[in-house]
């Protein structure tokens, strides 16, 4: 029983790590249009985020649903969402995640960044940690952009959800190569309970 349960463990991990994974890579396209894995649906969340030290904040929210745990993971360093014509970059990462039909439910965000100590080097890591219920629904063969999901990260911590269509669509078509949006729902995720610092 207990080796049942350790299999069941390190299956769930590795899913995990794999939905994680397919975060930073590029959906899967034909004709530029975003192709689902068969029996799937995309599900495309702007995951943006701002620290008082932007050289060490990083962040990844926590979503689970349909039988499947997962991970949004972003870096306020390295991750950037391509914004059209002259209009600045956002720090974090346009991600997604191929993911079974279904019901799912965002319930918590975490954030870390670091202050320097006097001497300039790498000192304490704060950890932000914010409580969520926000939902979503996906569906087979169906692409659902959620919006954008942005973490404040100072000493009162915050996210402020909003539709950045203009924004996403713009690093979808740079970035990822797309040119056909018709599969493409846009359903931001809507405001929920759940929004105070623990």
């Amino acid at each position: 029983m207990h080796l049942h349960e350790g299999y069941k463990r390190v299956a769930a991990l590795g899913l995990l790590i794999l939905l994680a994974g397919c975060a930073s890579l590029k959906p899967q396209t034909d004709d530029g249009k975003m192709l689902p894995p068969p029996g799937q649906g995309y599900a495309v969340l702007a995951f943006t985020l701002q620290s008082l030290q932007p050289d060490s904040g990083d962040a990844n929210l926590v979503f689970s649903g349909a039988g499947v745990n997962g991970q949004f993971y972003a870096s306020e360093n390295v991750d950037y969402i391509r914004a059209p014509g002259n209009i600045p970059d956002d720090k974090g990462r346009l991600a997604f995640a191929a993911l079974p039909p279904g019901d799912y439910t965002i319930s918590h965000v975490y954030g870390y960044w670091g202050m320097p100590d006097a001497l300039g080097q790498a000192g304490m890591r704060n950890i932000i940690s914010l409580p969520r219920q926000d939902r979503f629904t996906v569906r087979a063969g169906e692409v659902v952009y959620l919006g954008d999901f942005h973490l404040n990260m100072n000493f009162k911590p915050d996210v402020m959800l909003s539709d950045q269509q203009t924004r996403d669509f713009n690093h979808m078509k740079v970035m990822w190569g797309v040119s056909d949006f018709s599969n493409v729902q846009v359903r931001p995720l809507a405001r929920g309970p759940g929004r105070d610092a623990k």
